[in-house]
C-alpha cells in the first residue's frame, strides 16, 4: 500500500452463505505518483472449514487501477 495514499478498504455488506460469506464494498485511494484516485467495487468470497477461513478470493476492476497508475 505503500504506493497510495489514504486506500481504504471499504465493505458495505456481508452477505452469510452457510460455510461461505461473501463482502461487497469499494476499495478507494489516491495514486502517489500522480494523483489519481480509485474508487473500485470489490467482492471478497471467503470459504470456511471448522470455524477458519480455507480459501480467499477477491475480485475487483482491475481496469481502474491500471488506469490509475498509468503514466
Amino acid at each position: 500500500m505503500s504506493d497510495w495514499d489514504g486506500f481504504a478498504v471499504t465493505p458495505s455488506d456481508v452477505l452469510d452463505a452457510g460455510d461461505t460469506a461473501v463482502a461487497r464494498g469499494h476499495y478507494s485511494g489516491k495514486c502517489k505518483e500522480n494523483g489519481r484516485d480509485v474508487r473500485a467495487q470489490f467482492a471478497h468470497i471467503f470459504s470456511f472449514r471448522d470455524g477458519k477461513i480455507v480459501k480467499f478470493q477477491q475480485c475487483t476492476d482491475t481496469a481502474q487501477f491500471a488506469r490509475a497508475v498509468a503514466e
